[in-house]
């Protein structure tokens, strides 16, 4: 490591993937050396080389390893909290610890973040979420869309991904500026549940006729709401369901920090179901039909769970099950979902697949694969992930499933885009592509794009059926092949332009960073599109960042300069808020600081709510030689009875030790007792005072008395925070 540092990085990677991949991690003995020695010391010396590393070993274990859940989401049978052990655990806190760590550096976490979540992993969900909580306002596009409804909501309030999505909206919720906060209040208030209306025939557990009504309404409101700046009305359905349930639900993180929860739906639970023999799953398979219902509610027995059960057990211990599986592939009488269960399971399990064909191959044809694309999805995968003579076999069917028909979800949504959000069309465009029968055959291929030796094969297919393909389906390339397990320059910029022919604005959010670099640097890849998409307002959000970085670019500060000046002459306040934002995050950076001055000064005067939330919410992105420059720019300002102070305060502590007496007349000038409802900026006020008094015993005692008076004043309003520092000192 010391001699040859990507070197030693690189093989560390080789050596964790290996790791994760072992079937017994607390007793191998490479475990202590590979992750409380190696791992714990990159993570200290080499954090942002180490990071991506790791990220790489997870998002690749999962991707492989993962199997269908039990709540909407995938999990994966290392993490769950049956299987986690010691070294697992350990690994996955430095790994979380890592994501923290670099959580307000948007270039390197943002990918990451999307990759998380594309998963749909309780595991990498979690991770995600842990991350996004630290700085929300970074993401706030994309939980948005989480909270946009009820539906969406309630998928996240499941399993341990519950604790980390809870956590991330209470972090959010506190960077909301008096508009936002109120909006979404009223979603947590307008917020309903599917189990809500769960009537309580039998009332053997509780005597309400529906004992679940409003009790998720009360978790939001108890994980994510403070107790204060509350709405009217939520004040009043606040107080209604504390008398309703008598106590506060707190959600609190589970034994293993980032672990999937796994609910049993099947006829036991994972425990009793790992002592099963294969005599015991063969009676289970001739005795378990459709017509076979729990004894007590008499509903029928989910048998998907039941086959999803067995898969995990096969897969925990495919020597055990081998000649099992290939036992019942020959009885007429067997569900044929338990028998592709064991199939995926062998395969799940490391079995060759050579010796796995015989049975695949049964499966491995369009009818089957456009009526089960999941399944098929999963057994052809494995044949996916090295060179082999069976792709050869699988392509032709994976041709054919892409070139299907699109269905209604998908024709109806692309001709009629109603979302007014462009991150929510994205979104919505992105889960329709995934889920349908095409898509799946896409992301095969996109997978076989990982294989070097098949990469061009790959891409010459997807690029050739681009103009055949539905909008939505056209998204997945596009996001998937730009990254490095996939990416080939000479074939990704082609397929990207061919792409960009038929999308819209929605392609910057897709991928804006390729966009971004194209413009850059190849021109001639993006230019057509980025002269189309500029008369839509939509792009105009993410186009002018782009080209306020690019003011920095050679060759293209000219270009990049007259197309932001068009943008902005569009006077839209959401635009110009993105470049007060942009302009206070790239302030001490020397290239940057004239364009970033200019900005500010620009449009400091201009009086619409975002516009002035931008000023106040990210001029602690300015460096602290800059204090004297924005306190001139806050002069300015259009004052708010509702603001959002934290920021501007967090930037004044910060400054004190420079600049005590300026700090002082900044407070004094922005005149923080105007704001409505007061006594909820009057607590942080006062303690940025009492520091700055601190500072001022030292250093100036001439301005001591105008900041004597400011504390009479708070002590008149009875101030806790001024009356707690008053009986210290006596």
């Amino acid at each position: 490591m010391l001699s040859n540092e990507v070197f030693g990085l690189e093989e560390t990677g080789k050596l964790l993937q290996q790791f994760l991949e072992s079937d017994n991690h607390s007793h191998n003995h490479d475990g202590y050396e590979l992750v409380d020695v190696l791992s714990k010391n990159l993570s200290n010396t080499h954090p942002g080389q180490f990071l991506p590393i790791l990220h790489s070993c997870f998002v690749q274990f999962i991707r492989k390893n993962a199997v269908e859940g039990y709540n909407g989401f995938t999990i994966t049978k290392h993490f769950n909290g049956f299987s986690s052990d010691e070294y697992l655990d350990k690994l996955l806190d430095i790994y979380e610890q890592l994501l923290l760590r670099f959580s307000s550096n948007l270039a390197v976490i943002a990918p990451m973040v999307d990759e998380l979540l594309s998963l749909n992993n309780e595991t990498s969900l979690a991770m995600a979420f842990s991350s996004m909580a630290e700085h929300p306002e970074l993401h706030s596009h994309i939980i948005e869309s989480l909270v946009a409804n009820s539906s969406t909501i309630e998928k996240y309030l499941q399993g341990s991904v519950e604790y980390y999505f809870l956590k991330m909206l209470k972090s959010w919720y506190l960077t909301l500026d008096s508009m936002k906060a109120e909006e979404y209040q009223r979603r947590v208030l307008s917020y309903v549940s599917s189990s809500d209306f769960l009537a309580n025939k039998e009332k053997k557990y509780s005597k309400m006729p529906f004992p679940h009504l409003w009790h998720e309404k009360w978790e939001l409101i108890c994980n994510t709401l403070p107790d204060n700046g509350l709405l009217p009305e939520m004040k009043k359905c606040a107080g209604e369901l504390q008398r309703r349930f008598g106590r506060k639900f707190i959600v609190e993180r589970d034994r293993h920090g980032i672990t999937s929860a796994v609910y049993c739906g099947g006829l036991t639970d994972d425990a009793t179901y790992a002592t099963f023999s294969p005599a015991v799953w063969l009676s289970s398979f001739l005795k378990l039909n459709e017509t076979k219902s729990w004894h007590f509610n008499r509903k029928p027995i989910d048998l998907r769970a039941h086959a999803d059960a067995f898969k995990k057990c096969v897969a925990a211990a495919p020597v055990k099950f081998k000649d099992f599986v290939f036992e019942i592939s020959q009885m007429k009488d067997i569900n044929l979902d338990y028998l592709i269960s064991g199939i995926e399971g062998l395969l799940d399990g490391g079995v060759d697949i050579d010796e796995m064909w015989p049975l695949a191959s049964r499966f491995i044809c369009t009818e089957y694969a456009s009526a089960n694309s999941f399944s098929f999805g999963q057994i052809a995968g494995h044949y996916f992930k090295t060179d082999n003579k069976y792709i050869d076999m699988i392509l032709p069917v994976v041709v054919d499933v892409m070139a299907l028909p699109p269905d209604e979800r998908l024709t109806a949504y692309s001709d009629n885009k109603t979302e007014s959000k462009l991150e929510d069309i994205v979104n919505n465009m992105l889960t329709r592509a995934i889920n349908s029968e095409q898509g799946r055959a896409l992301e095969l291929l996109i997978q076989l794009a990982s294989i070097p030796k098949r990469r061009k094969q790959a891409y010459e297919i997807i690029t050739n059926a681009i103009p055949s393909l539905n909008q939505c389906l056209r998204t997945l390339p596009v996001h998937y092949l730009y990254v490095k397990d996939h990416f080939d320059e000479s074939m990704y910029f082609p397929l990207l332009k061919e792409c960009l022919s038929y999308l819209g604005a929605e392609a910057l959010v897709l991928r804006g960073d390729a966009v971004q670099w194209c413009f850059y640097h190849k021109p001639e890849v993006v230019c057509d599109y980025i002269e189309r998409i500029e008369k839509d307002p939509k792009s105009h959000v993410i186009l002018s960042q782009i080209c306020f970085y690019g003011l920095c670019v050679d060759n293209q500060r000219d270009k990049c300069g007259e197309l932001l000046e068009r943008i902005l002459s569009h006077n839209d306040e959401h635009v110009i808020a993105t470049i007060v934002k942009v302009s206070m995050k790239m302030f001490a950076d020397p290239d940057y600081m004239p364009y970033s001055r200019a900005y500010l000064e620009r449009f400091v005067t201009d009086g619409r709510e975002e516009v002035v939330d931008s000023y106040c919410l990210y001029c602690d992105e300015l460096p602290i030689e800059a204090f004297n420059f924005y306190r001139q720019l806050a002069k300015s300002l259009k004052s708010q009875k509702h603001r959002d102070i934290h920021s501007q305060l967090e930037y004044v502590t910060k400054c004190i030790a420079s600049y005590p007496v300026e700090c002082y007349k900044f407070v004094q000038e922005q005149d923080y007792t105007s704001i409505e409802e007061q006594w909820i900026a009057d607590d942080e006020v006062v303690k940025v005072l009492l520091k700055i008094y601190g500072k001022m015993k030292e250093d100036d005692e001439a301005s001591l008395n105008e900041i004597m008076d400011m504390f009479d004043e708070f002590i008149f309003r009875g101030n806790r925070v001024i009356y707690s520092a008053v009986e210290k000192l006596g």
